[in-house]
């Protein structure tokens, strides 16, 4: 017992010392993988019960029934992402049943813990057992501290992390062992992501760039090799872009993808907004991101300066290797400026190379942590159990609290379920696609969402900007034909309940008008106007 040093406090040091210890094993043993699949099955315990908390579920899911009833994606039903995301969803409504959403949600717990393991891969090989294991609870916890309809939606983000992140994987293995397969599956599983989400497609720039770092500066490659590990990785991902490629085109739909998630996409992208809103979200979004998760991007930030320091001042394997963390961190944090929206689920795309990053400074610091005094550890294990523990327990327990308000549209399926046969076709005035699923009934029109007929996207300063010049190029001609092929037993008017569509309704536009004069109004359900056509 040292000077001013009370049994209380030994006591309390010996149980923070026993906890510490505890942890250190737990991350380095087998027993790692056992508090992993927990931490993701605690997090997202919300969405094992009936949920949808983000619209683009709906997006996926009405898609997918789509191709159950025989129909095909970007033909007669479209939207702007590449095609895998809807091919899962797909197939999960294949085998568990059409708008299964519970299904969906343990298929992406099972994604989610998939990209875990291989950060924790990833962090051993790196640095070691301990950065790997703290690299992974990381990703997994701090994945869930923001807003339930960015984390716990099962959006794109976590089912394209899965061939990101393996393809990381692989390129680690391959240029330390130099074996090829690893190289090929490393650009075979980039391409798989950059059919999830486009902008994973940046890192193939990530492996240009370690080439050129390791031949270039480090001059750790041989020119030979450098070609032939490159082209190896190029080779992988040519193989599976040819595939996806071919396919749509022997389907038939290849010019309709490239329009909708190329040209269309790019549209979206480049809308209107203003700089007012730009600093808003950068502050409200994006700055609470950061604060929510703030422990892991303090120790995140800090490894990423220190690995630009090791970049410039050492020309070793291992700074040419560090190089794919550091430029898989920035390359997505760049990406997510996409659009100057920054939604909170596009943060998601960070969080493996952050969580990477975190770990190795954080295994360092706890290493340094050993020589301080006791008050200080103690203040110190407090501060970041708090950190971890409030945002996380936080953000989940408004998860429950607000899951039976994400099915408050229920009421208007049920009464179309009800109201429709089977074979009936409804169409939806608004951006709510999620209808369609949750009714059973087909889409009567391709789009999922009238955002096209009037120009209005997401999150965008929609009172300040003119967005009729964001129309998309022949989309009313679309609702025309496809009205004309099979008109809709029942027309759903969302506008007077949903969020920035009150300047929007039907009677704007007259050639919605027009169709609607074959049709009578029938009853307003939790706000939503039904209409009737009248020869049924």
């Amino acid at each position: 017992m040292t000077p001013g040093e009370t049994s209380s406090d030994i006591q309390k040091e010996t149980i923070f010392a026993y906890g510490g210890e505890w942890m250190r094993r737990a991350i380095e043993s087998p027993g790692v993988y056992v508090t992993l699949f927990a931490l993701v099955l605690i997090l997202r315990s919300p969405t094992l019960f009936d949920s949808m908390y983000l619209v683009d579920e709906g997006y996926s899911g009405a898609i997918a029934s789509e191709m159950l009833y025989g129909g095909d994606i970007y033909v007669t039903a479209v939207d702007m992402r590449p095609p895998f995301i809807y091919y899962t969803y797909y197939a999960v409504f294949l085998l568990f049943g059409q708008n299964n959403l519970w299904a969906v949600h343990v298929v992406a717990i099972g994604y989610i813990l998939a990209t875990a393991l291989m950060v924790r891969k990833i962090g051993c090989l790196t640095t070691g057992t301990q950065t790997g294991g703290w690299a992974a609870v990381g990703y997994i916890v701090f994945s869930h501290t923001y807003l339930p309809r960015d984390t716990l939606a099962a959006n794109v983000e976590f089912f394209a992390l899965v061939p990101l992140t393996l393809s990381v994987l692989c390129f680690f293995l391959g240029v330390r062992s130099g074996k090829w397969t690893y190289l090929l599956l490393s650009g075979m599983s980039c391409a798989l992501a950059g059919f999830h989400r486009t902008p994973c497609l940046t890192q193939m720039g990530v492996f240009a760039g370690y080439f050129a770092y390791a031949f270039l500066i480090a001059r750790t490659l041989s020119f030979r090799a450098t070609v032939i590990q490159g082209l190896t990785v190029l080779t992988g991902f040519s193989v599976v872009a040819a595939a996806v490629i071919g396919y749509h085109k022997i389907n038939g739909n290849w010019e309709e993808m490239v329009y909708w998630t190329w040209t269309i996409a790019m549209r979206f992208v480049n809308v209107d907004t203003t700089v007012a809103y730009v600093v808003r979200r950068l502050f409200l979004v994006h700055g609470t991101v950061i604060l929510a998760a703030g422990l892991i991007w303090y120790f995140g930030v800090r490894q990423f300066i220190a690995s630009a320091r090791t970049l410039i001042r050492d020309r070793s394997a291992s700074a040419a290797q560090e190089w794919l963390i550091f430029g898989w961190f920035a390359v997505s944090y760049v990406t997510l400026f996409t659009g100057w929206r920054f939604p909170g689920h596009y943060h998601l795309m960070l969080m493996p190379p952050l969580a990477l990053l975190a770990g190795r400074a954080f295994t360092a610091f706890m290493g340094r942590l050993a020589g301080e005094t006791a008050e200080r550890r103690r203040r110190i294990h407090r501060f970041f159990v708090a950190a971890t523990l409030i945002p996380a327990i936080g953000f989940t327990v408004y998860a429950y609290i607000i899951r039976k308000q994400t099915l408050s549209f229920t009421p208007i399926t049920d009464y179309i379920a009800m109201q429709t046969r089977p074979s009936d076709r409804i169409f939806v005035w608004g951006a709510s696609p999620h209808l369609y699923s949750f009714s059973n009934r087909r889409m009567a029109v391709r789009l999922t969402t009238c955002g096209y007929l009037v120009g209005m996207f997401a999150s965008r300063p929609h009172k300040d900007i003119d967005e009729s010049k964001w129309v998309v190029p022949g989309s009313w001609e679309m609702l025309d034909e496809d009205f004309e092929k099979h008109p809709p037993e029942l027309i759903v008017d969302v506008a007077p309940i949903s969020s920035n569509w009150e300047d929007q309704p039907m009677s704007r536009y007259p050639r919605l008008v027009k169709h609607l004069e074959g049709y009578r109004k029938e009853a307003t359900v939790n706000g939503a106007d039904i209409y009737r056509r009248n020869s049924s």
